[in-house]
């Protein structure tokens, strides 16, 4: 199979105290949801090494997060409007914890060595 054109790319960041139930719901049912939805055929989850911080500056008490993002190969921006997905989406009882953002973006261009 080619290399899906599209992904859709989530950005979230967790509250501590309820991170480790968060990533246990992720992957073990809010992954396997948005994997049956038709047009979605593969997701990369990403942790950051330590707490969102800037460069250069002390994080701040609020930044004290992990910051995650997950990565999913799709057929097109036309996925998120299925009922499969409208009903898979959200973060459910952490929507309170979770700060995120999601965008679909077309792949331009991969690189290999």
């Amino acid at each position: 199979m080619a290399e899906p054109q599209w992904i859709l790319v989530v950005t979230a960041y967790v509250e501590p105290e309820v991170e480790a139930d968060w990533n246990r719901w992720y992957d073990e049912v809010h992954v396997p949801e948005i994997l049956a939805c038709p047009g979605v055929h593969r997701s990369t989850r990403c942790e950051t090494a330590e707490p969102a911080a800037v460069r250069g500056f002390a994080p701040r008490p609020e930044d004290a997060r992990r910051g995650y993002i997950a990565i999913y190969d799709i057929d097109g921006p036309e996925v998120l409007q299925t009922p499969e997905f409208a009903k898979a989406r959200g973060w459910r009882q952490f929507a309170e914890q979770v700060k995120s953002s999601t965008r679909v973006y077309r792949r331009r261009r991969t690189f290999s060595k």
